[in-house]
Order: structure tokens, then C-alpha cells, then sequence
């Protein structure tokens, strides 16, 4: 993983977690995601998981479009507040990338139900970065 990703990861999980940034329970969204490299590409794609009442949580994300396909299931940790930040880490394989992958971003509730996320990763040795909406039920 690249040492850019490692120290603000390392940061954001020794943070303590008085309110959950997501609602307790499972969540669900699209994103359009981004990836560097030969060949580049980006295109729409689907995510879910579930995010527990300590800030842990669980994240699948699957991304698609002509020339890149690519997925993870990643552990995530988000702090508390409205605004919070995230950070990701676990497997990704595809077409053009696979390996131990990670990442930090950003998020804002956007209701009481919604949330919009921004992040960057570095999956393998490949940049990918996000912009994600989803609903938690």
C-alpha cells in the first residue's frame, strides 16, 4: 500500500467515535469511480455494506465501464459528525487491478438517511478515487 494512504489511516482509526458519522445498519448506493494508469478508465458502479454503532463497519463496492472492471470488499472506519472522515482497507481484484488496497476520504450526512463520500485509494499499485452517494436502511 502506498505510505501516503498509511499515516492519515493510521490517524483517522486511533480516533475516538462519540456519534456515528452513517446510521447502525445495513446501506446501499451507487458511485462513479475513477481509475489511473494504462488503461485508464471510469464509470458507474454499485456499493453496500453495513456500518456498526463503534464506527467499524463492512464495504463492498463493484465499478464497471468499457475498459475497466474492478471490485473490493474493504473493513471501514468512519468518526463521528456530520462531516467525518473514512478510511478503507482490505482486497480488490479485476481486470486491471487486484491486490491489498486502502484508501481515506471524506463524508457529509446529507439527511437523515443519506450520505455523500469522497475518497482516494490506492488498489495495488493503482490510484482509484470515488464519489459515492448511499442510503442507509
Amino acid at each position: 500500500m502506498n505510505k501516503k494512504f498509511l499515516i492519515p489511516a493510521l490517524f483517522i482509526f486511533a480516533l475516538p467515535t462519540a456519534a456515528l458519522a452513517k446510521p447502525q445498519g445495513f446501506y446501499a448506493g451507487v458511485h462513479y469511480g475513477g481509475i489511473d494508469g494504462s488503461p485508464a478508465g471510469s464509470g458507474p458502479g454499485f456499493n453496500m455494506g453495513y456500518q456498526g454503532d463503534s464506527g467499524w463497519g463492512v464495504h463492498g463496492e463493484f465499478t464497471r465501464d468499457t475498459l475497466v472492471t474492478f471490485g473490493g470488499v474493504f473493513g471501514t472506519y468512519r468518526t463521528s459528525g456530520d462531516v467525518y472522515f473514512l478510511a478503507k482497507g482490505g482486497v480488490v481484484g479485476g481486470r486491471s487491478t487486484s491486490g491489498i488496497a486502502g484508501g481515506v476520504g471524506i463524508g457529509v450526512n446529507a439527511g437523515s438517511a443519506f450520505n455523500v463520500e469522497l475518497d482516494a485509494n490506492a488498489y495495488g499499485d493503482r490510484g482509484v478515487a470515488n464519489l459515492r452517494l448511499s442510503y442507509s436502511f
